[in-house]
């Protein structure tokens, strides 16, 4: 199978999976497919992990005999086609404090001087450069030969972390500059701007020439290796990228408004609020990381904007990510070391602002210690919340767990690079595993909250509220559409008598097969809830009298003539019915039409029970 046609399936996988997490968040919020969600979110983790894994394959694309030996690379019967880009990791050519040319090289090689080497990728000042340690701050030249077989194609360049200004040369040609590159502090300027450049090759031999300049950063260098390929190849790689990071910066954006927008409705639940904020600021991380798209927006802000949206973002991840976790299990964290990493947390986002940068980038060590301190304790947490079975423990230790491994190999791959292991930037998968449980477990209580809020807890049907919200709409709706409605008012007959006979449990029981009775039996659009007690309703929208007056006798019948069974217990009961309806033309208020049924009721009760009374028809006369 060729690498474009690979990349194709895995772009295609991506956006199809995202897209499907997206709906499938839609769906667990709604409460009738909460039982199916939970088998798909079992289905969708295994393909995260997947994803996960193709993720890492695909970003280790070097081969192994590609590795730069004595700042010699030699590709000759390399095929691109099959094996992809080439990262250009090995031994270069590395001239510390100058900055030289393509001809200051033969003046170089002419005087038999110790050629020494600096393996790509690393920082310069990461360890001891022969037996000397190089400092953060200061200029290098980096020098490597090529030696290809096609010249008749378009190759390109795919650059990527280097600290922190830089100019490229191909064969003495300029063809790409980042910053402005000085040998001294004065006339340096950083920046960082990943980007592909394509260039033409003269000959079968390329000569690489990279002068890098750091005089602001705490390392210098190449953090990532430069890859080298067909520029179709590369344009087509990066585009793939990008298309992934706007995925996930989308969705991640939609996600944070949503849950700030379900905050705003139900102030109470403070996880919402947190949630939302813990994926805004993770939404952050996507527009200053990888592709950069932070750079693309605002172009004019300048290297210190971006490192300190960078750390500022990384630091703020710490206290936001407490609150919410303290949001949803308070009961297994003390407070005093809660305020603690709040406090901390925010007192570092602050110094990041303002602070210079030579200060707050040297207490990094210390930050990613107290970021460890607090996930250590937050599992700790968490850990306690499965013991003591609270909702959704288990789910949210998964997606904690997915992001600090997936943040830990990130860290690791700044500090160490490539060298230290080849999978990179795993946090936006991690990131997308973890919102998407947590959506799961906040929309899932939600639904609770709501379910609890709108649902009598005994018959598991609407309640009084809910049923005035839903009844006060469907009103409304018939008085615009001049179409006729009927309530009906249900009581049933002598039941104290059931309780006081059978006991309240009985009792209990009872009313839950009376109100499933009911629900077996009303038509898809009609609104049934308990009142209270031992009392129902019923709304019929678009039905006249009469046909509410059937209606109700078939019930009143179903029930007169049916034996409840409980255990060794026969129970028969009958039902008592008022109705009340807005006839053509009849200009009436909901509570009049309220009022209208329950005096229906009455009169039923009156006139002997286990009857349907119609209100101001020629019987209640």
């Amino acid at each position: 199978m060729s690498l474009s046609r690979i990349i194709f399936i895995k772009m295609n996988f991506e956006n199809t999976f995202i897209f499907t997490i997206l709906d499938l968040t839609h769906i667990v919020t709604h409460r009738g497919f909460m039982k199916a969600g939970r088998y798909l979110l079992k289905i969708t983790f295994i393909v995260l992990v997947i994803l996960l894994v193709v993720g890492c394959s695909f970003n280790n694309t070097a081969a192994p005999h590609s590795d730069i030996q004595n700042g010699v690379l030699d590709l000759q019967g390399y095929d691109f086609e099959l094996e992809g880009p080439v990262r250009l990791n090995g031994e270069w050519e590395f001239y510390w404090n100058n900055l030289l040319y393509s001809e200051d090289f033969s003046v170089l090689n002419s005087e038999n001087n110790e050629v020494k080497m600096m393996t790509v990728p690393s920082s310069w000042n990461t360890g001891e450069w022969y037996e000397k340690t190089l400092p953060a701050f200061g200029c290098a030249t980096y020098r490597l030969n090529i030696k290809i077989d096609k010249t008749d194609i378009l190759y390109a360049v795919k650059m990527k972390e280097i600290f922190t200004a830089y100019r490229l040369w191909i064969n003495g040609r300029e063809i790409t500059s980042c910053g402005s590159v000085s040998d001294s502090k004065e006339g340096f300027v950083p920046m960082f701007r990943p980007h592909v450049t394509a260039f033409r090759a003269d000959r079968d031999s390329l000569e690489v020439i990279l002068q890098v300049a750091n005089f602001s950063y705490k390392s210098g260098g190449l953090s990532t290796a430069i890859e080298f390929g067909p520029a179709p190849m590369l344009h087509e790689q990066r585009e793939r990228t990008i298309i992934l990071n706007y995925i996930l910066f989308g969705s991640l954006l939609i996600m944070g408004l949503y849950h700030l927008g379900l905050f705003s409705l139900r102030r109470e639940d403070c996880s919402t609020l947190f949630f939302g904020l813990l994926c805004l600021i993770m939404d952050s991380r996507v527009l200053v990381t990888n592709e950069m798209f932070f750079v693309t927006l605002f172009p004019g802000a300048g290297w210190d904007a971006w490192v300190r949206t960078v750390v500022a973002g990384y630091y703020l991840l710490m206290p936001v990510f407490t609150a919410f976790l303290y949001s949803l299990y308070p009961d297994v964290y003390h407070k005093r070391i809660i305020k603690l990493l709040l406090f901390t947390g925010f007192i570092s986002v602050i110094m990041v602002l303002v602070t210079n940068q030579s200060f707050y980038v040297k207490t990094e060590p210390f930050a990613q210690i107290l970021i460890v301190s607090a996930a250590v304790y937050l599992l700790s947490g968490l850990i306690k919340a499965i013991i003591k079975k609270m909702d959704g423990a288990i789910l949210v230790v998964t997606g904690t767990a997915i992001v600090l491994v997936t943040t830990i190999n990130d860290i690791l791959y700044g500090q160490y690079s490539s060298s230290f292991h080849p999978m990179s930037t795993l946090t936006p998968y991690g990131m997308l595993v973890f919102v998407f449980i947590q959506s799961y477990i906040l929309s899932a209580r939600f639904s609770n909250a709501f379910r609890i809020a709108n649902v009598d807890e005994l018959t598991q049907v609407f309640n009084r509220r809910r049923f005035n919200e839903l009844t006060e709409n469907i009103f409304e709706k018939s008085e615009k559409s001049g179409k006729t409605l009927s309530l009906l008012f249900m009581d049933l007959d002598f039941f104290k008598a059931v309780n006081d006979t059978y006991g309240h449990d009985t009792g209990d029981l009872v009313l839950k097969l009376v109100a499933s009775e009911f629900k077996n039996s009303i038509r898809k659009g009609d609104i049934f809830a308990r009142m209270g007690g031992e009392e129902f309703a019923l709304m019929l929208p678009e039905t006249t009298a009469e046909e509410a007056r059937r209606i109700a006798d078939r019930i009143r019948k179903a029930f007169s003539e049916k034996d409840i069974q409980i255990k060794d217990k026969t129970i028969r009961v009958t039902i008592s019915i008022g109705i009340s309806t807005n006839r053509d033309g009849e200009s009436i208020s909901l509570k009049k039409l309220s009022k209208n049924a329950d005096q229906a009721l009455y009169l039923a009760k009156e006139r002997g029970r286990n009857r349907v009374e119609v209100w101001n028809s020629p019987h209640t006369l």
